[in-house]
């Protein structure tokens, strides 16, 4: 009877079965002034539902209004995804006021809001699977009033 006893079959974890991580991403918000620009930034916040450090390898980043390149960037060394875990990478973006100058005519037929375009690329060395590119793509506005007159920031 040694040969017909019951088996369990499990199943191992594949790559097709393993969790993904996955990312949001914030809106570009002002966060002040400084000496001849303006500071604005993105938050990404990643989920890492695997049981595994994930490092990263890269994130760069462009902000567009239309088709003329406000900032371009990279965060050096963004550090990885700790396994099981949420994190926030945080986006700097120093812009001059000779850009926003620049602008000036579209932001004053917006009221003080500016469209853009936040794209870029995560990088991600990823265990066994190897470099993965994960695209960034982000479509907002931002209200620029708050650097023109900061107390009507509110009013519109």
């Amino acid at each position: 009877m040694y040969g017909n006893k019951p088996r369990l079959i499990t199943e191992e974890p594949t790559v097709e079965t393993l969790p993904i991580p996955y990312f949001t991403v914030e809106q570009v918000t002002l966060k002040g002034l400084k000496d001849h620009m303006v500071e604005m930034g993105s938050k990404l916040s990643f989920h890492n539902p695997v049981n595994f450090n994930i490092p990263f390898a890269s994130i760069t980043y462009e902000l567009r209004s239309g088709n003329r390149l406000i900032v371009e960037g990279a965060v050096n060394d963004p550090g990885f995804l700790p396994a099981n875990a949420d994190t926030q990478v945080y986006l700097s973006m120093n812009v001059p006021y000779t850009f926003l100058l620049r602008l000036l005519r579209d932001i004053a037929i917006h009221f003080g809001k500016l469209d853009y375009t936040l794209t870029g690329t995560v990088a991600m060395d990823v265990p066994v699977v190897g470099r993965v590119n994960v695209p960034i793509f982000y479509k907002g506005r931002i209200n620029l009033w708050k650097i023109i007159r900061p107390e009507e920031a509110n009013m519109h």
